[in-house]
């Protein structure tokens, strides 16, 4: 936005089209606490011309908001992108959300629970957004008491070295490894 507005000289409405139209979101974390976010006397102290622009967006933002849900004011304090709850700060994964074309999780479970909880707002104000799109494969769930655990065989080796230590008894290591002794001191 700033490119388009301040070196290129376009007009709003047309910086901010082009911005929505390349930007995607990938959201990785669904904890709340590990939700980026930037004090605001910070951020405007490094980027001023940047939370100049960080507010004019969501105005115009807020103004849909308010446009879509008329009355409730509860969401659009939810929906802000700048957060008022104790100290103020730029709420960067909401920044992100607000300036995409698409927003996702990594895996499916990932994206529903987004649509359903950290975004629900942005999910039922923009639900063509929102799609899944995984870094690989997300099988389909199965349930824990009908799927048998797979065990590698490290793991295999470190549960028989756990299960003996507890015994007190040698037990012989990977390929080519001495034994461990392990007795109640815990000593070799």
């Amino acid at each position: 936005m700033r490119l388009f507005v301040d070196e290129h000289g376009l007009p709003w409405e047309e910086a901010w089209d082009l911005t929505v139209r390349t930007f995607g979101y990938t959201n990785h974390t669904l904890m709340p606490e590990a939700l980026e976010t930037w004090p605001l006397p910070l951020f405007g102290e490094l980027l001023p011309r940047h939370l100049e622009l960080v507010y004019e967006i969501n105005r115009r933002f807020l103004d849909e908001v308010r446009a879509r849900f008329p009355g409730d004011d509860a969401r659009v304090a939810r929906m802000s992108l700048i957060g008022e709850g104790g100290a103020k700060s730029v709420r960067m994964a909401y920044l992100a959300t607000v300036g995409s074309h698409a927003i996702n999780g990594v895996a499916a479970l990932h994206t529903h629970l987004l649509e359903d909880s950290v975004l629900r707002d942005f999910h039922q104000m923009w639900p063509e957004r929102f799609s899944n799109k995984t870094n690989g494969v997300t099988p389909p769930p199965v349930s824990r008491a009908r799927q048998p655990r797979a065990e590698c065989a490290h793991h295999a080796r470190h549960r028989q070295r756990v299960g003996d230590a507890a015994g007190g008894t040698a037990t012989a290591g990977a390929a080519g490894r001495r034994p461990r002794r392990s007795g109640p001191s815990g000593a070799r």
